[in-house]
């Protein structure tokens, strides 16, 4: 989990985290993101794939996620929050283990409290990658 205030206003950071091309930008690991299929506005399933140079110094295994997307607003706070799902349309990979995102994982916004012109950014991860496979 991290959190920290950011010294932008809420609606920004809202904006970079609904483009889910903004990944290459903070996640030199994400090789590929796109949206599978759109649900609605807010709800969509994603394909993203991961290479990794090394994992806790074990054997290194790229990782990909198929996963559902869920975004809103709610009392002030925007929420997006993932969730793996097995979809027709994204197919497990040989070269690629699938890993797992887990219930809770996702983002969450605010505007901080002691100056509403910036935004408190709390983020969970809460992932199964199957180190050993």
């Amino acid at each position: 989990m991290g959190r920290s205030v950011l010294d932008v206003p809420m609606s920004e950071v809202q904006g970079f985290l609904s483009d889910f091309t903004s990944k290459y930008q903070y996640d030199n690991m994400c090789q590929e993101i796109k949206i599978i299929k759109t649900i609605s506005e807010s709800d969509h399933i994603v394909y993203m794939r991961h290479q990794v140079s090394r994992l806790f110094g074990l054997i290194r295994r790229n990782r990909d996620f198929c996963f559902y997307c869920h975004r809103g607003i709610i009392d002030g706070c925007y929420f997006h929050s993932v969730i793996s799902v097995e979809d027709p349309t994204c197919p497990e990979r040989r070269d690629y283990v699938r890993s797992e995102l887990l219930p809770g994982c996702g983002w969450l916004l605010k505007p901080y409290e002691k100056d509403p012109s910036k935004t408190l950014v709390s983020y969970v991860a809460h992932v199964s990658i199957y180190i050993f496979q």
